[in-house]
């Protein structure tokens, strides 16, 4: 399953935690680039002066711009191009979101050029990890009948041809883009050498080990019972705190553009 798939509203994030309680002080106006679903970028509203959220699912902005006038929504292309003037942003977020993505290099030349110089870049993404190949957002591509027949199992038909066969006409596959053939995860090594040039590393913070254990037993817990466990709860609570550096699951780098 995806990451939004398995993701239970009652699970802290901790990724979300750690870029706000680092963002800047007097921030004028941030983008959340691949906004999904708004939750973060609500949390954005009350921090910075004027919040910009952009996504490339056609329904996500729509939906999160029915529920919400505060935060100015802009749809963009499947190659993370955006219609912002360069030099426009005082921090760019980027939460898991670059292991969705086809081309990598594309999206951070873009929020390169849409960043003011010296702007802030948070990302987060999945860490190369030790248990990184447990990554169930990789069933689809690994085993594509095995995750359709689970995704019927656990949601519907109608479901699975929603999320993997009609988005296609936008270029998407679920929370994918099309031509994205794995959920891809990063070492700081890798990331490093994607930003070279463009962007210089102030921070990282690695974070969790179990996780994609514990999210898979929630999860089954959940559609099984129909209630949160409040054992796996406890243990994922427990599990963001633990930061084993390079085995760890998740990874927050923030950088400068140079």
């Amino acid at each position: 399953m995806s990451r939004s798939e398995t993701r239970l509203k009652y699970i802290p994030i901790f990724a979300e935690n750690i870029v706000l309680k680092n963002l800047p002080k007097g921030l004028k106006r941030v983008l959340d680039f691949g906004c999904g679903r708004g939750s973060f970028t609500n949390e954005l509203v009350s921090r910075v002066a004027k919040v910009h959220a952009c996504d490339v699912d056609r329904d996500v902005i729509k939906e999160d711009k029915q529920r919400k006038d505060k935060i100015i929504y802009q749809l963009i292309k499947i190659n993370g191009k955006t219609p912002y003037p360069d030099n426009f942003f005082d921090c760019v977020t980027l939460m898991g979101v670059l292991e969705h993505v086809p081309n990598e290099n594309q999206v951070l030349e873009e929020i390169y050029r849409i960043l003011k110089p010296k702007g802030i870049l948070f990302i987060y993404v999945l860490n190369n990890g030790l248990f990184g190949f447990l990554d169930s957002a990789n069933l689809k591509f690994a085993v594509p009948k095995l995750h359709k027949y689970l995704y019927y199992l656990f949601y519907s038909r109608k479901a699975y041809e929603k999320e993997f066969i009609q988005k296609r006409i936008f270029g998407m596959k679920g929370d994918f883009s099309e031509g994205k053939n794995w959920h891809t995860h990063y070492s700081l090594t890798t990331l490093k050498r994607l930003s070279k040039g463009m962007f210089e590393l102030q921070n990282v913070w690695y974070y969790s080990f179990f996780l994609p254990i514990l999210l898979i037993l929630d999860f089954v817990f959940f559609k099984i019972f129909g209630r949160i466990s409040r054992f796996t709860s406890w243990l994922v609570n427990i599990d963001t705190r633990i930061s084993l550096g390079r085995f760890s699951y998740c990874i927050v780098v923030k950088l400068r553009k140079i």
